[in-house]
């Protein structure tokens, strides 16, 4: 696993949160609308310019932060560049189970698409779903109960296809059902 992920800065220390993907999104939320009210730009029209592009860089930054946190697979990216790691590393290997399920999911969705067979999308579109779940816990275990970086960065790239699939499934149904 490799060991130089940038991290630009700390978004859980941002919003006074434990760095752990466990998130309390109520917590969240409430820090974002917080800080929000204090930083926007518009409460600094009459400041100097200065002050203004200060205060438009805060915002900036608390959005994205927040974007970071608010998502689940963004957030395990950022948790392991807290650690060190990066986890999109090129030397990491895909289980070759792993890239047939995610090929047998594609040719499902190929083959539910063309022509549109609502019930088959809608099918593949549960089981993606399922998938995801499932792999969030996996996040959830590696990060917060076990510190096995390996198998979070290992989730977050299957997550990530799983994710796709699962938008483009969706997407392919409600096209089929608009027809």
């Amino acid at each position: 696993m490799a060991m130089a992920a940038d991290v630009a800065f700390d978004c859980f220390a941002l919003f006074e949160l434990p760095a752990r993907f466990a998130l309390d999104c109520a917590a969240l939320e409430a820090s974002y609308l917080a800080q929000q009210r204090q930083l926007h730009p518009d409460r600094h029209v009459r400041a100097a310019p200065a002050q203004q592009h200060a205060a438009l860089a805060a915002t900036a930054r608390l959005n994205t932060a927040y974007r970071t946190l608010a998502e689940p697979r963004a957030r395990a990216v950022h948790l392991l560049a807290l650690r060190g790691v990066d986890a999109f590393a090129a030397d990491a290997a895909v289980p070759a189970a792993v890239l047939a399920r995610q090929l047998d999911w594609h040719e499902a969705l190929e083959a539910a698409s063309e022509p549109a067979d609502p019930p088959r999308l809608a099918a593949l579109a549960a089981e993606l779903h399922a998938a995801r779940e499932s792999l969030l816990a996996q996040l959830a275990g590696a990060l917060d109960e076990q510190a096995d970086d390996a198998a979070a960065a290992a989730a977050i790239r299957q997550l990530g296809f799983v994710q796709r699939l699962h938008e483009q499934a969706r997407a392919a149904l409600l096209a089929g059902q608009s027809a």
